[in-house]
């Protein structure tokens, strides 16, 4: 008998954990580089803390905001 806790489990292959393993370092290792750059050039001096941040703020919104949106078009193509 399986318990409702391990029914509601997602089982992945090798090759999947594998692959979300990736992904997630990738994603992980991209966010870090976003934030060096970001970072040195609030060092440097290059950039206004406010023009930064209005950057920062307009691609959360693009990337968070639209994420659900964009998902659904793409699910129906």
């Amino acid at each position: 008998m399986i318990s409702k806790q391990q029914d509601k489990c997602i089982n992945l292959s090798n090759s999947e954990l594998t692959n979300v393993g990736i992904y997630s370092i990738s994603h992980a290792l991209i966010d870090g580089c976003c934030a060096a750059i970001i970072a040195a050039n609030i060092a440097l001096g290059k950039y206004d803390l406010g023009i930064l941040s209005y950057y920062i703020v307009l691609y959360n919104i693009v990337a968070f905001a639209l994420q659900a949106p964009v998902g659904l078009i793409v699910d129906k193509l």
